[in-house]
């Protein structure tokens, strides 16, 4: 899926490629991918961090492989230990 002109990698957790660009303006202007088939999210950028491009550093930042890397790694250890377990 390509969001702000960026291909996003598949979620970490599920695999899907599900992603919406989530944009929130309550309290702090935020934006975050987020998948629509597991509902995970992030990483959060706020408007005043990213100024007028926090909506494409959120779909970078999502494909950050130091952030992307860690969900993996979060997810096979949660395996791990499920496989453990049984």
């Amino acid at each position: 899926m390509i969001i702000e002109g960026i291909e996003l990698r598949p979620c970490p957790f599920c695999g899907s490629g599900n992603m919406e660009l989530c944009e929130e303006t309550s309290d702090v202007e935020r934006a975050y991918v987020f998948c629509s088939s597991c509902h995970a999210q992030g990483p959060d950028m706020n408007r005043d961090v990213a100024r007028s491009e926090y909506k494409n550093a959120a779909a970078r930042a999502w494909n950050c492989s130091g952030f992307y890397d860690a969900f993996l790694e979060t997810f096979r250890v949660q395996e791990e230990d499920e496989e453990q377990a049984e």
